[in-house]
């Protein structure tokens, strides 16, 4: 195995998902349900988007999300099965962005002492 500063974001999620799979589920469906909060609430969020700078407009945020939604929305099954699938379709460009921002969320939602949350600290933040 590759050291952690050795990864690309793909090597992560692989072993994210192999170490994990228990986590993967949920962890897609907070992307879900994030992407739905911003679909359902883009005109009040476009607004306060400019509020500080971004890496992203609002509307290329909006566009990862959705294009990012699409792709769980096909492969679903797929992606809770394979660590590859899951890694190949949501951690690379462009939607890795977005994924990575969900998932580091995700794991704020976790109790401290999980595991799972401790990984995607080590990993992703």
């Amino acid at each position: 195995m590759k050291k952690i500063s050795e990864m690309m974001n793909t090597d992560k999620a692989i072993a994210l998902h192999q170490l994990f799979p228990e986590g993967v589920p949920m962890i897609l469906v907070h992307i879900i349900k994030y992407a739905d909060y911003l679909e359902t609430n883009k005109d009040e969020l476009r607004k306060q988007w400019g509020a500080k700078p971004q890496l992203f407009t609002f509307d290329e945020w909006l566009n990862i999300a959705v294009s990012t939604r699409r792709r769980i929305d096909h492969y679903y099954k797929k992606l809770l099965k394979s660590s590859s699938l899951f890694a190949d379709q949501l951690f690379d460009l462009p939607v890795v962005f977005f994924v990575v921002d969900c998932t580091i969320k995700y794991a704020d939602t976790l109790e401290a002492d999980s595991k799972l949350k401790k990984m995607i600290e080590i990993l992703f933040c």
